[in-house]
């Protein structure tokens, strides 16, 4: 029985990551369908697989989201590249926050 409570760690959304970047067998299937026995289908199971496959890009956006959000240091070296790239915040002081975050400020 699959674990209908899993718990959120960088570890668990990369294997889900991992499950979807595999080649899925639905596409398979749908292209020898199309291939053999329903080629007056193309369009039909075209969507099919489109919608599948936006579905899947979804997926992705939310896990990249919560890995963000489990992974401070990715998080802060977003935030950083967003501060570099803002005009008004001194590049001293995104130096320093990149040195704490990596620990290299001077004590």
């Amino acid at each position: 029985m699959a674990d209908t409570n899993p718990t959120m760690t960088v570890e668990y959304i990369l294997g889900q990551i991992e499950k979807l970047s595999a080649e899925p067998a639905y596409i398979q299937e749908a292209i020898a369908k199309i291939d053999n026995s329903a080629p007056d289908k193309a369009p039909a199971i075209a969507a099919v697989v489109e919608a599948r496959e936006t579905t899947n890009r979804s997926v992705l956006d939310f896990y990249r989201q919560l890995y963000a959000d489990l992974n401070p240091q990715a998080h802060a070296m977003t935030v950083l590249e967003k501060a570099a790239g803002t005009s008004g915040i001194p590049m001293g002081e995104v130096t320093n926050m990149l040195n704490r975050l990596l620990g290299l400020e001077s004590k």
